[in-house]
């Protein structure tokens, strides 16, 4: 089986989409897709970022949602997550950033 230290960038890229894809609906439902967009600042994404939920992030790297976390406090080169929903409760991370993550962990390793 694969890891995903022997994927590529794009592949890492790609899997993230899709990963994203999957449960997309529910971030669209939460946020409000009706809402007129806000202006970009720097705790948001740019236009048309793939924003990854703790699940997501976990199954991407092969990990438990607690190590999720666990790396949040421990590794300070984990991304950080952008608190999205009315209350700001909801923790999504940029499937790009996750990616740059894995990349820069792969070449350390």
């Amino acid at each position: 089986m694969e890891t995903l230290a022997d994927q590529t960038d794009l592949e890492l890229i790609a899997l993230a989409m899709r990963v994203a894809s999957e449960q997309g609906r529910r971030l669209t439902a939460v946020v409000g897709a009706a809402r007129p967009a806000a202006a970009s600042t720097p705790s948001t994404p740019a236009s048309g970022a793939a924003m990854l939920t703790r699940t997501q992030v976990a199954k991407l790297l092969n990990v438990s949602k607690a190590t999720v976390w666990r790396r949040l406090k421990d590794d300070g080169d984990f991304p950080k997550p952008i608190h999205v929903g009315k209350k700001k409760s909801l923790p999504r991370w940029d499937a790009a950033e996750i990616a740059a993550w894995c990349r820069s962990s792969k070449a350390a390793a």
